[in-house]
């Protein structure tokens, strides 16, 4: 297992890279996947209450992100159980009015 780490303008990222034997291959794109469509859900529901999300800081299945305009947090468990908590879901941004996402370009 390696990790390579890099910076794009003020945004840091690192990537983990760990062999895994071909009948695993198809499991790990789904899992991710799904991961992804449910960081993006969650992206999603936040932007209706107004809050920015700046990213995700990931832990294994455990995923954490703060809004830029008010630092509301949102945690993300990925698993088999999906636990989604913070005040990023459930409370409007004081720092702006919400998003209307079937507005977005």
């Amino acid at each position: 297992m390696s990790v390579s780490t890099s910076r794009a303008g003020d945004r840091a990222f690192a990537m983990v890279n760990k062999p895994i034997g071909r009948e695993q291959e198809l499991e790990v794109i789904a899992r991710e996947f799904r991961r992804y469509q449910a960081l993006r859900e969650l992206r999603n529901r936040s932007a209706l209450l107004g809050h920015e999300l700046v990213g995700w800081i990931r832990h294994d299945v455990e995923s954490i992100s703060l809004c830029a305009r008010c630092g509301a947090r949102l945690y993300a468990l990925t698993d088999s159980e999906r636990i989604e908590d913070g005040e990023a879901l459930t409370d409007p941004c004081p720092g702006r009015e919400p998003v209307d996402l079937t507005r977005v370009p």
